[in-house]
């Protein structure tokens, strides 16, 4: 039986950003077929997250120049700098879309209660004290369904922040 999990999810953390997507095909009845499948799709990833990255470090360095592609007035957005790739975020943003789909759930807050803030402080960076409360998420944005990473950042930019 086949079934195929996808979540993309975008994480802005502070002046860094990672892009994770998880997209995996399991297939209970051929073990090594699912390898190479999970093996292609990894390097898929790898190509659609480059190109989501370098789409939102274009919009961020000219916002006004894509306000009609992203459907959103931007020409009052002052250009931000470049977003680096950061390994130990994009780790914990993986870590984060696994356990959505491992347990079935889709927010920023996981079943047990905890917010991306705990989970950035436990990967190694240290946070104020007061964004360390159980649930609290100051970096995390999310976006699932939508068929490439630059699709996703643009609802993301378009959707303007949420309050869950």
């Amino acid at each position: 039986m086949k079934k195929t999990l996808s979540i993309l999810s975008l994480s802005l953390i502070l002046s860094l950003a990672q892009v994770f997507a998880v997209s995996c095909t399991i297939d209970d009845d051929d073990d090594n077929n699912r390898l190479d499948e999970l093996t292609d799709d990894a390097q898929s990833d790898e190509a659609e997250l480059a190109s989501a990255l370098d789409y939102l470090n274009a919009v961020r360095k000219n916002p006004s120049a894509y306000s009609k592609e992203i459907g959103v007035d931007l020409s009052a957005v002052a250009p931000l700098h470049e977003l680096k790739w950061n390994d130990t975020l994009a780790k914990v943003a993986h870590a984060k879309a696994e356990d959505m789909v491992a347990r079935g759930y889709f927010g920023h807050v996981d079943p047990d209660g905890y917010g991306m803030n705990i989970k950035i402080n436990e990967a190694g960076y240290a946070l104020p004290e007061s964004w360390c409360g159980k649930s609290n998420n100051n970096f995390e944005s999310l976006a699932a369904g939508y068929p490439t990473g630059e699709a996703s950042v643009i609802q993301l930019i378009n959707d303007g922040g949420a309050d869950n």
